[in-house]
């Protein structure tokens, strides 16, 4: 599974054209960066999550 950040709404769904794929990050710099730019654009009440920790929860 590709791993990627991506933001939800108060509801708890996921905001249309917000997921990043970290195929191409070479480091945590890379990660942070991504990160971080998705973190200046969300909302008040939006929620950032890592489909990482997604799938770690399922199992």
């Amino acid at each position: 599974m590709r791993r990627y950040f991506y933001l939800i709404d108060g509801d708890g769904n996921e905001l249309p054209g917000s997921r990043r794929y970290l195929d191409h990050c070479r480091d945590w710099r890379d990660v942070l960066a991504v990160e971080n730019g998705l973190r200046a654009v969300m909302g008040e009440d939006c929620e950032l999550r890592d489909s990482a920790l997604d799938e770690s929860r399922v199992r």
